[in-house]
């Protein structure tokens, strides 16, 4: 069911409100939309592969949750860093599937980096 346009505004207002990082994904992990707590600097992300946004990896996270969610079609999480350091306490990455027509359509993927 659409939404008005005065909902979907109050969705998107809410969104950009989060201190954390939210983005959504294609399957190929292509970043097609972003909160402003995503942008770099003040610069989109949007067109980037996630981990190179994200995490400043050339590759994939080893043990990315949006790996698990695409093949489950479940919600996933990853804690800790991925990128070979130590996990940073109270780091997380949780992916999100969103299902069209019984098959993964796109991923929201929230990247909580806590003090």
């Amino acid at each position: 069911m659409p939404r008005p346009p005065s909902e979907q505004e109050l969705l998107i207002r809410a969104v950009d409100s989060l201190a954390h990082r939210a983005v959504v994904l294609s399957p190929d992990r292509v970043i097609l939309a972003a909160n402003l707590a995503a942008s770099r600097g003040g610069e989109s992300v949007v067109g980037l592969p996630c981990h190179q946004a994200l995490k400043g990896l050339p590759e994939p996270c080893p043990r990315c949750p949006v790996t698990e969610a695409l093949r489950t079609g479940r919600p996933a999480r990853q804690r800790g860093a991925d990128s070979g350091a130590a996990p940073a306490p109270g780091s997380c990455l949780y992916s999100l599937p969103i299902l069209a027509a019984g098959r993964v359509e796109c991923l929201l993927v929230l990247d909580q980096d806590l003090p």
